[in-house]
């Protein structure tokens, strides 16, 4: 997915709410190789992306993390947040 389209997913799940958010992104590369009697037997070569939400309502935290995102993940990591928040303590200092 590209970045333009997760802010868009995340942004028009949180427009009917009041919570204010920040959308951070990483990239995580991971290379694995087995060796087999001295010749190699496996490569892998992959790129993950992550995501954080960090949403912030009425003074109250929400910051969940994914990597691998796809519209479903997203709408499920916006949940988090949301959940997260209504749970969390009110900081004043917000």
């Amino acid at each position: 997915m590209e970045k333009t389209e997760i802010v868009q997913i995340i942004s028009n799940r949180l427009a009917k709410s009041r919570a204010e958010f920040e959308i951070f992104f990483s990239r995580k590369k991971i290379l694995s190789c087995d060796m087999k009697d001295g010749q190699l037997d496996h490569f892998r070569s992959l790129t993950e992306l992550g995501v954080a939400l960090r949403i912030l309502d009425d003074g109250k935290l929400g910051f969940p993390y994914l990597y691998g995102p796809n519209p479903d993940t997203l709408l499920q990591l916006t949940e988090r947040a949301v959940e997260m928040a209504s749970q969390a303590d009110r900081d004043r200092h917000w």
